[in-house]
């Protein structure tokens, strides 16, 4: 058993490594993707602050020296002049330092991750462009639809050129067959049977060219054509391609949790399973010192709480239920105690909620009613009697029991 949840133990830790790295992959990529999009900002920014800060120094540079050459009666604004200037250049400055600062980290982020984009690049170069795959790639949601949008990227990627608004507007009055607006996985496949996609060129693949004209910083390089359709339908197909990386590695990641999840599980059952067994050898244990005190008792002629206990225990479940209860403490008290007053000892003392009382339960009962368990009956009933009923009805119980025994033999 030990062995057994060792390597259960084993493949979880197994498991945990898997989705560490697919989650990692996953944070990765998605901070390249806002990385790549922020990039251009952040060189317009670069540029921008840049040049400002040029454009200040020299006003401040030109301020300076009319200062040098002003008479006594402008020198003072000329100097207010070039010190607003040398102060309005060096806040240029700060912001400059801040925006070359932001694109070194933009295009650190790219750098970091740019062997594992070059890898999926590589690794989807060369697949065909499919209505599954379209869906793949933007019905993230898993609703089964794509809007305008969506189809006409996926009609730009897979004729490999701009479509018209006429040719789009065709291909949505013969295929929205609900006229919604949207394609399902069905209409879709229907479009894509349309001449305007039987008409396509032959080419190189689609994503093995986007590939190509991919930096290993992830930037683009320039193209040497001089078709801007060309460019569009690149860009087009490049933003694909990143999406259906993203969404890959998001599928990855939420594979391998749930293999993690299904680990996890696996062991926690086991787990459960020795602490049950366990539990179960060690009440076995309990149960039969119990017997044995139980017979030395009864050989002794000493009443304790053990003896009392197995006496009422009619069906030897180790526990009391409610007509055991009620009969025991009916007893004890020489008075019938009713269902509502075994209630209420259920509630007080049935401390685990399984309905019925245990040995230690019952320990907490007797330890009300009595003193200890030392003189049990003397203890419990001041009149003799009374006492002497309640052990003759133990007596009788246990004859009772014993005849079960012999009979069950």
């Amino acid at each position: 058993m030990a062995k057994e949840l060792a390597t259960l133990s084993e493949a979880t830790v197994a498991a945990q490594a898997g989705y560490d790295s697919k989650a990692e992959d996953a944070k990765l990529l998605r901070a390249a993707a806002t990385a790549k999009k922020d990039e251009e900002e952040a060189a317009a920014a670069v540029k921008a602050a840049s040049e400002e800060e040029s454009a200040l120094k020299d006003q401040a540079e030109s301020a300076a020296a009319a200062l040098a050459e002003a008479s006594e009666e402008t020198k003072e604004d000329a100097a207010k002049e070039v010190e607003e200037l040398q102060t309005r250049a060096k806040a240029a400055s700060v912001y400059t330092k801040e925006a070359i600062d932001k694109s070194i980290e933009v295009t650190t982020a790219l750098d970091e991750v740019a062997e594992l984009i070059r890898s999926r690049q590589a690794d989807i170069a060369d697949r065909e462009w499919t209505p599954t795959r379209i869906f793949a790639i933007f019905d993230v949601d898993k609703n089964g639809l794509l809007d305008r949008d969506e189809i006409e990227d996926a009609v730009t990627a897979m004729i490999e050129k701009i479509p018209t608004e006429e040719q789009l507007a065709a291909l949505y009055a013969k295929y929205d067959a609900n006229g919604d607006g949207q394609f399902d996985m069905q209409e879709l496949e229907s479009m894509v049977e349309d001449d305007l996609f039987k008409a396509k060129k032959t080419k190189k693949s689609v994503l093995a060219r986007a590939a190509s004209r991919m930096s290993f910083s992830g930037k683009k390089t320039k193209v040497k054509t001089s078709q801007e359709e060309k460019d569009a339908v690149q860009g087009v197909k490049e933003d694909l391609m990143a999406k259906e990386i993203l969404v890959e590695a998001d599928a990855e990641a939420a594979a391998a949790k749930e293999k993690l999840d299904a680990a996890v599980a696996v062991e926690e059952a086991k787990k459960a399973e020795i602490a049950a067994l366990e539990a179960e050898e060690a009440d076995a244990s309990t149960s039969v010192a119990r017997a044995e005190k139980v017979v030395s008792d009864i050989a002794n002629e000493e009443w304790t709480t053990e003896r009392v206990f197995a006496a009422f225990d009619k069906d030897l479940s180790g526990t009391l239920d409610t007509s055991e209860l009620q009969l025991a403490m009916t007893a004890f008290l020489e008075r019938e105690i009713s269902l509502e007053d075994v209630d209420g000892m259920l509630t007080t003392f049935d401390v685990d909620k399984d309905g019925v009382i245990s040995f230690d339960e019952f320990s907490a009962i007797i330890a009300e009613k009595a003193a200890g368990v030392t003189g049990f009956f003397g203890t419990m009933f001041a009149n003799k009697a009374i006492a002497e009923s309640a052990k003759e009805l133990v007596l009788q119980k246990e004859l009772e029991g014993i005849q079960m025994t012999e009979e069950a033999q």
